[in-house]
């Protein structure tokens, strides 16, 4: 996704981008500028993940921010070892695009143990909007959409894996 072509010449924050994309995964407008109040929506409105291990791609990952570190929010892609690792999606301000630009690994060294901030995943589900949380736990997860159908058609336009620089978590 170019942000640069979004309202505001790409100055958007990784919280609005990937609220937006949330919000045409199911179908209903968000854009959640603040990353406090993504971080609000999220545990209101998705079902949290206690472990790396439960992750897949369409997941949400977020690490909220402190009262002097900014914190920052991505879209968990595939699955790149059995760490378990996982490329990550999120907004990039040099390139106003949405890209491939981290790793779970990556992400957890720097958000988790160098800035010390938390580290958060969640699981939006496009049902889970229209119901409250304990009538979302009863539901098999098979029966229900999520972002990853989303996620994977739009991954066919992005650059290949092979063209991660996991040193910089930048693609060319």
């Amino acid at each position: 996704m170019d942000t640069g072509s979004l309202p505001g010449g790409g100055l958007y924050s990784s919280s609005a981008v990937v609220s937006r994309i949330i919000g045409q995964a199911l179908e209903s407008p968000l854009k959640i500028v603040y990353l406090s109040d993504f971080y609000q929506w999220l545990k209101t409105n998705a079902l949290p993940i206690k472990r790396p291990s439960e992750l897949m791609a369409g997941d949400i990952i977020i690490s909220p921010s402190s009262r002097y570190i900014q914190g920052h929010v991505g879209i968990i892609g595939e699955k790149i070892s059995e760490k378990p690792d996982f490329s990550i999606y999120s907004n990039s301000l040099d390139s106003c695009l949405f890209l491939k630009n981290w790793t779970l690994s990556r992400w957890r060294e720097y958000f988790e143990k160098d800035l010390k901030l938390d580290v958060f995943y969640f699981r939006v589900r496009k049902t889970f909007s229209q119901q409250n949380p304990m009538e979302y736990e009863k539901k098999p997860m098979s029966s229900m959409p999520g972002l990853s159908p989303f996620l994977s058609l739009w991954n066919r336009a992005l650059p290949s894996s092979s063209q991660f620089k996991p040193t910089t978590g930048q693609v060319p």
